[in-house]
Order: C-alpha cells, then sequence, then structure tokens
C-alpha cells in the first residue's frame, strides 16, 4: 500500500531517527541508539518546512461557521458546516447528517446557505436585544434578577 503525504512527514520527521522520542509538544532523549544522524535529520526537516504549503491562518479557516453545534434538522441531528468553493467563491453550508453521509446521492436533508441562515439569526437577535421589555419578560420567565450570575 503506498504512503499518503500526510504518513510520509510523519515518517520523515520523527525525532525516533535520532535517538529521540516525543510526548506531545515535548522531545526526550530515548534510550535507544540513533540511526540517523542529527544534521541530516535536520536537512530533512528544513526540505520538508521549504516544501509546506502557506497556511494562511492556524486554522486555515477564513469564514468560521457562527451556528456550528446550535442548528439542527427536522430528525433533531445537527447541521454540519460544510464549504464548497468555485472558482475562487467559497460558498458556506449547514447541512443535515444524512446528507454528507450519502455524499448527495440523495436529495434528503437539509443544505442551507451559511450567509442567509446568520444573517436571520443576527436579524432576530438584534430585535431581541434591543427590545427591553422582551428582555424583561425574559428575564421574569427563566428566573428573577436574584438568579442572574453577573460575574
Amino acid at each position: 500500500m503506498p504512503f499518503g503525504r500526510g504518513n510520509l512527514y510523519h515518517l520523515l520527521s520523527n525525532p525516533i531517527y535520532i535517538g529521540k522520542i516525543k510526548h506531545k509538544d515535548q522531545v526526550h532523549d530515548g534510550e535507544h541508539e540513533p540511526i540517523i544522524a542529527g544534521p541530516v535529520f535536520e536537512e530533512a526537516l528544513a526540505l520538508l518546512a521549504s516544501q509546506a504549503p502557506r497556511r494562511r491562518s492556524k486554522s486555515n479557516v477564513t469564514q468560521p461557521h457562527l451556528l456550528t453545534g446550535l442548528l439542527f434538522d427536522e430528525h433533531g441531528e445537527k447541521l454540519r458546516s460544510v464549504h464548497a468553493n468555485k472558482r475562487v467563491v467559497r460558498y458556506r453550508y449547514y447541512v443535515s447528517k444524512q446528507f454528507v453521509d450519502q455524499r448527495r446521492r440523495s436529495s434528503d436533508g437539509w443544505r442551507l446557505p451559511a450567509d442567509a441562515v446568520e444573517s436571520v439569526v443576527e436579524l432576530q437577535l438584534n430585535h431581541i436585544l434591543s427590545d427591553h421589555s422582551q428582555i424583561a419578560d425574559l428575564i421574569r420567565r427563566w428566573g428573577g434578577p436574584g438568579e442572574i450570575n453577573t460575574r
């Protein structure tokens, strides 16, 4: 079975070959003999780093899905956040689990444009938060002022 890029990167960057062991983010001296010289290993790491694609951000996410984990479909399943790129435009969606699992083989499930859904939620939140009498009603309904933690 051929190695994928990720497997090959992991193999070539593993400090076990220079007599060290990695635990979480720390590298410690191992109890075994190195099989590759340190300078050769460092040269391999430098070559890997020079050929790595440049990441736009730490997670490579330019537009987060603000409602991930908060939206549900008609079956009570959480909607998943996905995106599609067409030419230079990125389209974001919230989709049903079965739609993602079946890779669009069927038309079952929801596929909602993220921008539209987020706009509706933002608009409704602005209405609620600017209506002081509605806020007061919500506080009375869900708990008295003494139950609100202001810390």
